[in-house]
């Protein structure tokens, strides 16, 4: 029997939210902000290596 080994990494972006912060702005203008961060923050996870959190 052969044993295939599979290797996975994770990059992970986060964003805080705060909620009196962006508590003015409409809920579609909130989320794409958050979502925008989230992903900046993957990709500078990625830069950053394997297995990264970046915030």
């Amino acid at each position: 029997m052969f044993f295939k080994y599979i290797f996975i990494t994770i990059s992970i972006g986060i964003a805080i939210y705060d909620p009196h912060k962006d508590h003015e702005l409409d809920t579609n203008l909130v989320l794409k902000k958050y979502f925008t961060l989230c992903d900046q923050a993957m990709y500078r996870a990625k830069q950053a290596g394997r297995n990264q959190v970046s915030i």
